[in-house]
């Protein structure tokens, strides 16, 4: 795996609470040479006071597991020794045999004032990781003193139980280590999934994802949360490999009544880049025209699956009838109360079939309408509670798209 350099998280904790000070200098890619297989190699060190926690493992929904590692130093006593810091954090992790990977995760940051009321320096770094068996080191370096701490933390991620998808991350490096990790929103993987499906002859499959809030009482941190929900299942499934056919994605905001992508193939996909464009987008704001068109939400994702049910299908180099498949992904809707919800006009006798996968926000969440629109189409509906869930639930899907039934 090549080395990869990647930022963390870095902020003061003051007692219980986030300090309201200057943001720390931090740096995302390591420039200074330093010896870390010697140090490595050295054994645990601790020049200064530093502790390390694990949180996790945690399956999410891109079926890899999370792992975050804390590594608190306790600045309020360094910075009694002197003022002026140089700190360097590394993370480094070797598999069941002690070989380290060559890639690491990475931050520093200078202090050339004390900080008042500091307690705690906390850099939490993300990670990850397939089933197995690992050891983590972390290092704290103070590049003025050259004092520094070295900790190892042994980690067991454990296989699914009775797996449905056994050979999923085949493909998929054991470790990943994550850029740029965020307060509001899930962190995204690199890498191709293993989804292979035999099919009877060509399909289409359409991948509709929502990337909108289920609700308009959603505050913008929460709805980008749930967005990044979305694009880890919808990348996923974009990733499902037909034997005979091809697979296009559109992206909406249902509530917003806006179309965010439309159609791109997913084999040219750039996950990453709509990641961003999706989460960049001004929440906090509504426009004048779309506050008074609100009602129209319904009919809005109703008139896209009109659309894309009445377009011709066919995927290149494909020659013969195509089989349309739509998999719906979402959170569901609660439409806004005075919403008609009316069911979608679709030729019944089309060679189409629909699947309706719900990511359940939550357990509350008791409003969804999207079904009424699709019943037209008698759509399978699949409701994921978990990221295991949904793993089950892709499984199924998967099946069923190579036993798809053609209607006439």
């Amino acid at each position: 795996m090549p080395l990869r350099l990647v930022s963390l998280w870095a902020f003061l904790l003051c007692s219980a609470f986030l300090c309201a000070q200057s943001p720390i200098p931090v740096m995302s890619k390591r420039t200074i040479d330093l010896p870390v297989d010697h140090w490595l190699k050295a054994g645990e060190s601790k020049d200064f006071k530093s502790s390390v926690a694990i949180e996790g493992p945690y399956l999410h929904y891109q079926q890899r597991f999370l792992v975050r590692v804390q590594t608190k130093v306790d600045l309020k006593r360094l910075q009694k020794a002197g003022v002026e810091r140089d700190l360097h954090s590394i993370v480094k992790v070797a598999d069941e045999n002690g070989r380290w990977d060559p890639g690491e995760s990475y931050v520093s940051a200078q202090f050339t004032e004390r900080l008042k009321d500091s307690t705690d320096l906390l850099i939490t770094t993300e990670l990850f990781f397939q089933p197995g068996r690992y050891t983590l080191g972390v290092i704290v370096y103070d590049g003025l003193t050259e004092q520094r701490s070295v900790s190892f933390r042994k980690l067991k991620v454990d296989p699914i139980n009775n797996d449905p998808l056994p050979h999923l991350a085949r493909d998929l490096p054991r470790v990943e280590f994550l850029p740029e990790a965020r307060e509001d929103a899930l962190p995204f993987g690199e890498g191709r999934a293993y989804l292979p499906v035999t099919t009877a002859r060509p399909v289409l499959i359409d991948l509709v994802a929502d990337f909108g809030a289920y609700s308009e009482r959603l505050p913008p941190r929460q709805q980008n949360f749930d967005a990044s929900r979305i694009v880890q299942a919808a990348s996923l499934l974009s990733q499902i490999q037909l034997d005979h056919g091809c697979i296009r994605v559109t992206g909406l905001d249902i509530l917003r009544r806006q179309e965010i992508f439309r159609r791109a193939d997913a084999a040219g996909l750039d996950w990453e880049a709509k990641r961003e464009e999706i989460l960049k987008r001004p929440l906090h704001t509504v426009d004048i025209n779309e506050l008074a068109a609100r009602l129209e939400s319904a009919a809005y994702v109703r008139k896209q699956l009109e659309r894309l049910w009445s377009e011709p299908v066919f995927c290149p180099d494909r020659h013969g009838p195509v089989q349309h498949i739509v998999i719906f992904l979402g959170h569901g809707v609660f439409f806004p109360q005075g919403t008609k919800v009316a069911p979608a006009q679709i030729d019944r006798n089309c060679d189409c079939s629909i699947y309706y996968l719900r990511l359940e926000p939550n357990y509350r969440y008791l409003f969804d309408m999207v079904p009424k629109i699709l019943k037209p189409i008698s759509p399978r509906i699949f409701k994921s509670e978990s990221p295991k869930d949904f793993r089950k639930d892709l499984a199924e899907l998967l099946r069923a798209i190579g036993t798809a039934p053609v209607q006439h």
